[in-house]
């Protein structure tokens, strides 16, 4: 296996490992977050095309990376401040999003592996 392609399995990590949360979430009801059925279904499939472009190595990825970072930030950003400050609780995953995501866009980006 060239050096490459354990690159683009390991971007596409985070994509798989969200597949499968949120399969759980299908598959066993009150896994995870509270979340709408369809939401999860719409997460499946996003998730497996991230997965799909980043294995693919097309530089497409980044640009798709870059939407959906707006979006995750967005959407798990209001949850952390709503849980944190309404329900007086931490939501570890929304916060796993809003700081690691970014952080994982910057480094793809400097790393140029999808040029």
């Amino acid at each position: 296996m060239n050096s490459n392609l354990k690159y683009k399995i390991l971007i596409a990590s985070p994509f798989i490992i969200s597949f499968i949360y949120h399969l759980l979430t299908i598959v066993f009801p009150g896994f995870g977050e509270p979340s709408p059925f369809n939401r999860h279904l719409l997460f499946l499939f996003i998730n497996s095309c991230m997965a799909f472009l980043a294995l693919s190595g097309r530089k497409i990825f980044i640009y798709v990376l870059g939407v959906l970072l707006i979006q995750q930030v967005y959407s798990h950003g209001h949850a952390l401040y709503y849980k944190w400050f309404d329900q007086s609780r931490v939501d570890y995953y929304s916060l796993v999003i809003c700081l690691g995501l970014p952080i994982f866009f910057y480094l793809l980006i400097k790393s140029k592996i999808f040029k």
